[in-house]
């Protein structure tokens, strides 16, 4: 898997603390958010920059820092 470096905005998972999409528009990152929150009981994703996850300590650029999410 190959992250689009044009990814600015990404949705991560607070539960897994890894990333689950990524975007080059802040719009669809929040639309993708939306739509995983309403897929889940509790909502556990939130939208990110590059700049904050980098800080975090989670690269979004490097793929062991994503996952598929799964909902219950």
């Amino acid at each position: 898997m190959k992250i689009n470096n044009n990814y600015k905005y990404f949705v991560y998972c607070n539960d897994s603390d890894l990333v689950v999409g990524g975007y080059e528009y802040k719009e669809d990152a929040i639309e993708c958010m939306d739509d995983f929150n309403d897929s889940c009981q509790l909502p556990q994703f939130k939208v990110y920059t590059a700049k904050h996850l980098i800080n975090k300590g989670c690269n979004p650029y490097r793929k062991n820092n994503w996952t598929n999410p799964t909902f219950n």
